[in-house]
């Protein structure tokens, strides 16, 4: 579906914000669908917008998770104690979120065809219990995570023989 608004770059620009919104809210399915078409039409600053825009609206969702993570977090503390196959859940998560910090949320949102929603939400609601992730450290590892992932499919992309110049 997408494919069909690539001759008309405002349409597919505003069709993937919106796509990459929904990708870290709710969609588990992979960004790249989103940069396949604008890669193998060949035109790098088309590309580069498509990129761009991409980042800002998953990074928008991201914000949007992390505050509903916030929101249910009491809750979720509140049934980790009162259920113990669960508390072990929650202290795995919360322990790896800790553990990894947002480099480890940067690493794993650049990994190619990784779903973002499940890591924003693991990210958004097991951090430690009672204080507040950092809204700018968690919005700078999905943006850049994004542009990451963009490069390294263009990298390989590039590498399969399409010109993007």
């Amino acid at each position: 579906m997408l494919e069909s608004f690539l001759g008309d770059p405002a349409v597919y620009l505003f069709l993937v914000f919106g796509y990459s919104i929904l990708v870290a809210v709710v969609l588990p399915i992979p960004i790249e669908i989103a940069l396949i078409w604008p890669l193998l039409k060949g035109e790098l600053p088309y590309f580069a917008a498509v990129v761009l825009v991409m980042a800002i609206g998953k990074t928008l969702g991201a914000l949007f998770v992390l505050f509903l993570g916030i929101k249910v977090e009491k809750t979720v503390y509140y049934w980790s104690r009162k259920s113990k196959w669960f508390g072990k859940l929650v202290q795995y998560f919360s322990l790896f979120v800790k553990r990894t910090g947002f480099i480890g949320l940067y690493i794993i949102l650049s990994i190619p065809l990784m779903t973002d929603t499940v890591p924003i939400y693991i990210y958004s609601i097991f951090h430690e219990e009672g204080k507040k992730p950092s809204r700018v450290k968690f919005s700078m590892s999905n943006f850049f995570a994004a542009i990451t992932r963009a490069v390294i499919i263009a990298v390989i992309v590039t590498l399969f023989g399409v010109q993007l110049v």
